[in-house]
């Protein structure tokens, strides 16, 4: 999920989270987990939804292939 530079600080990309985080619940999901946000996104979900980090302990299935966002 991301939301255009230019249109950032509009409540657009909390209003898209609450909503994809409501449907997941009406599908009977109990949680979510959001797969490597990009480090300056990390303070927006905390603030939106209360989001913790899980720190990656080991390589695991989901290791980073590529260094996106640093």
């Amino acid at each position: 999920m991301a939301v255009l530079e230019s249109e950032r600080k509009k409540g657009i990309g909390k209003a898209l989270l609450l909503k994809s985080l409501e449907s997941m619940q009406e599908l009977g999901y109990a949680y979510a987990i959001i797969g490597w946000p990009s480090k300056s996104a990390i303070g927006f979900y905390k603030k939106c939804v209360n989001a913790i980090m899980i720190e990656e302990k080991s390589s695991g299935i989901y290791k980073r292939m590529i260094g996106i966002d640093e």
